[in-house]
């Protein structure tokens, strides 16, 4: 049961306020925290325990919200027994925090007296504790009875001059034993680490500010902050800068920062810190910064995270609900409007986190996993399953299937190749910005793990089925890999191979957006670098969307989220947009609110039809998607208007048609 100590600092750093509700205090210094890894049998030091009367006593229980817990129950051999006992704190010296704080899970059933907390400035540290004096404190404790874990806090301000001891008593009688248990037990001050999504503002504009607060705090002489463009901060809201300065003046007076994106450049992601300096160094407290030039309304933005195990702590060593806390942190932070996930189990908790994302959030699962073909396999509920979350304000769920799972098992080459039945899970869907609409392929992908030479050549023949399988099904379409690749784009993770598994699906239509020699040094595996296996490709269709550098690894959840590949997960989540962006800033008109249809895809004939011809003259202009006119013909309205157009190149066109000086848009395809 390990007290992790942080040494005092100079000075502190106190955060209030949430910022349009996108950060949330996450990561804190702690002077105790007790998770009781580690706690079998009786509770031992540096914890006291006393038993004033009866024979039951604070043990560990192996049920607890995270592992193990303390616990204490006067109930035994079907009998309710007279007890009084105390949990106790070692001295607690908190003179050096600003702001003290008690957190803790607790958990209680059946009827009995209520927890109560002291503390204590003369208890001798050890014996009898009611040889000492003892305060109560007042903490909202759970409710008797309420069978579920909540989180308690209390602040310990007024004790931070005098050492103490807190000490945690149980009452019980013969008639009513409750049952309490305590864990994740955290004393901290709130010196925190915070991220700020800044959102998407245009090139040339000033983005809303967000705001955070600090207390300068023991500390002599000037504390500055500053960060980098396009970020800017400011006191009053007013006057931005890249630095500000606090002097002895503004000792001890809670502050406001006002911090905000200023963009010159579009179509790019911006990463940045706000950082708090004295002396000349950097310390260790710090704001991560994330924010885009790219135009939502004309965007979506994709986001795919391996959760590890995600609801089956028996396979990851974490608790399911301090995860299922951690991954909406994680899912509300990428603000993404479509997620592609890996490794799901609990399909449930995936169904609460996308309640708590919001009511516009929808979810599909894989109905297949390794081993289990569908989802009345009996190894189905503990397998790791895909799944998506889409934002429907945006995206629309068209149609979802395995991709090459109808081959098996009259071809088990493919269920071989992805891991045993883990074949990619194709969201099909309708993206609609505004009045521009676009069918987009997303595919999620768990390629087989491991870095022997049968786990690549199993990534390798997976990566070549799925390729031949995409480009037959969606020849003309706008995909999207994202996934958990669990290989490299260029070159490979398995030694002595120089060349990626995912090769042939390069070669084949296919470009890798995560390349390694464009993000070098780059990694989303806990615990390395180099390591780049989480990755998006997308067809040659695709690329003209894809936002150019917009592939961003968020790596900062390991900073805002405490001991993230432990509790969390050991992949990095990772991001890029696409761009539905029409020539001339033009949306597109759906073609059934036009007196004309456009046959669409077709080769490169390009044929107009409507029901009644008339008399006036109908100019018709082709244009690439850079706006680029392409192509113009004059003509007089017909039922049937045909143009050959033998020089262009399979792709997406826009189509812009006059009549009676009316302009009316259409999306065409050509194929080959």
């Amino acid at each position: 049961m390990p007290f992790l100590n942080v040494q005092n600092k100079l000075w502190c750093i106190l955060f209030l306020v949430l910022f349009l509700s996108k950060a949330e205090i996450l990561a804190q210094s702690s002077a105790l925290f007790d998770r009781f890894e580690n706690c079998t049998g009786s509770i031992t030091a540096p914890w006291i325990t006393f038993s004033v009367s009866g024979n039951q006593q604070w043990d560990c229980n192996a049920s607890g919200f995270q592992n193990n817990c303390a616990s204490m129950n006067g109930y035994a051999n079907s009998t309710n027994y007279v007890n009084e006992d105390w949990l106790i704190t070692p001295l607690l010296d908190l003179h050096s925090y600003y702001n003290p704080r008690l957190e803790l899970e607790a958990r209680t059933k059946y009827q009995g007296a209520g927890l109560q907390l002291y503390y204590s400035t003369n208890y001798s540290g050890s014996g009898n504790p009611n040889a000492a004096t003892w305060n109560q404190l007042t903490i909202a404790w759970p409710p008797l009875n309420s069978d579920v874990w909540t989180k308690c806090t209390f602040s310990l301000n007024p004790l931070k001059n005098t050492p103490c001891y807190l000490g945690f008593k149980y009452s019980s009688s013969s008639t009513a034993a409750a049952s309490w248990k305590l864990d994740n037990i955290l004393i901290t001050d709130s010196c925190t680490t915070r991220f700020m999504n800044c959102g998407d503002v245009a090139p040339g504009t000033n983005g809303p500010a967000r705001t955070f607060q600090f207390i300068k705090s023991e500390i002599v002489g000037n504390l500055t902050l500053n960060t980098t463009a396009p970020f800017e901060i400011s006191k009053n809201n007013s006057s931005f800068s890249s630095t500000l300065t606090y002097s002895s003046s503004d000792q001890n007076v809670l502050q406001t920062v006002y911090v905000r994106m200023s963009p010159l450049i579009g179509n790019k992601v911006f990463r940045g810190r706000v950082n708090f300096n004295y002396d000349n160094q950097t310390q260790g407290t710090n704001i991560l910064l994330v924010g885009s030039s790219i135009d939502s309304s004309k965007s979506i933005k994709m986001a795919s995270w391996n959760m590890r195990w995600f609801g089956y702590p028996a396979m990851c060593s974490c608790d399911t609900a301090l995860a299922k806390q951690q991954a909406f942190q994680v899912l509300k932070h990428l603000d993404a409007d479509i997620y592609a996930l890996e490794e799901v189990v609990e399909i449930s908790q995936i169904r609460d986190l996308c309640v708590q994302l919001g009511p516009t959030y929808q979810c599909v699962f894989s109905n297949f996993a390794s081993f289990a073909n569908d989802s009345n396999d009996s190894q189905y509920g503990t397998a790791q399953k895909l799944a998506f979350i889409y934002n429907t304000q945006k995206i629309n769920l068209l149609q979802s299937f395995g991709l090459l799972k109808s081959t098996y098992p009259a071809n088990s080459n493919p269920y071989y190749c992805f891991s045993s039945g883990r074949f990619p899970f194709v969201m099909k869907a309708s993206v609609q910005l505004g009045q521009v609409i676009d069918t987009v392929v997303f595919v999620g992908i768990h390629a087989k793990a491991s870095s022997t030479l049968s786990d690549y050549q199993r990534r390798e023949c997976g990566a070549q089925f799925m390729t031949d399988s995409l480009n037959t099904l969606f020849p003309n379409d706008i995909i999207f890999i994202l996934g958990d690749y669990n290989d490299f784009l260029e070159g490979s993770t398995v030694s002595g191979q120089n060349i990626s598994p995912y090769n042939y699906l390069l070669d084949q239509g296919f470009q890798g957006i995560s390349l390694p020699s464009l993000y070098p040094a780059i990694t989303t595996f806990s615990g390395t670098e180099n390591y780049l296996i989480d990755n998006i490709s997308c067809s040659n269709e695709a690329l003209n969307y894809y936002v150019d550098s917009s592939f961003t690894v968020l790596r900062e959840m390991e900073d805002v989220i405490p001991d993230y590949a432990e509790t969390t997960s050991d992949h990095y989540p990772i991001v890029a947009y696409a761009q539905f962006n029409y020539p001339n800033n033009v949306e597109i008109t759906q073609e059934n609110n036009a007196r004309y249809r456009l046959v669409s895809p077709s080769t490169n004939t390009l044929t107009l039809r409507t029901e009644a011809e008339t008399n006036n003259p109908v100019t018709i202009e082709i244009l690439g998607l850079d706006g680029h006119r392409l192509h113009t013909v004059t003509t007089h309205s017909a039922k049937e208007i045909k143009i050959g157009c033998s020089e262009l190149k399979p792709g997406l066109y826009i189509i812009r048609l006059k009549e009676n000086n009316q302009p009316v848009f259409f999306k065409w395809l050509v194929t080959s």
